[in-house]
């Protein structure tokens, strides 16, 4: 898995754009960052954004500003990256926690039929059925 790409931010936006005007309120906006620990208030955002609300190529820039593009990530962007799909803090992330993540971003819906679980298999070196911080790193590269 690798950052995101122009397809997954696409997906996102038309999550978030529930009414169709090819545009998201800073509202929206602040209830996914909240989600994935990037709490930021609504008169940050909107003074990011300039207005309240921004449109498809504005969210783009955001989110490329957001997550670490893979070639260039850094040891912290990784780190940074982590933390946000392990909820809990406990240094681990689970199939749930992998799930939920997926879910928030908009990659995966229930409908997908994407298995979590092999995902986890996969990249899970120690076959403790969690994701430490080296499996996180070479599911992303």
């Amino acid at each position: 898995m690798s950052s995101l790409n122009a397809s997954d931010i696409h997906r996102i936006f038309k999550k978030l754009d529930r009414n169709n005007d090819g545009s998201v309120s800073v509202d929206d906006l602040q209830r996914l960052l909240k989600s994935m620990k990037l709490g930021s208030s609504l008169d940050e955002l909107e003074y990011f954004a300039g207005k309240k609300n921004i449109n498809f190529a504005e969210f783009e820039y955001l989110c490329n500003n957001i997550f670490p593009q893979a070639a260039g990530d850094t040891e912290n962007d990784m780190l940074k990256s982590f933390e946000l799909f392990d909820n809990n803090l406990d240094g681990f992330i689970s199939c749930d926690e992998l799930r939920n993540a997926l879910s928030v971003l908009g990659l995966i819906d229930e409908h997908d039929g994407i298995d979590v679980d092999k995902m986890i298999k996969a990249f899970d070196v120690n076959s403790d059925g969690l994701l430490d911080f080296d499996e996180f790193k070479n599911m992303m590269l």
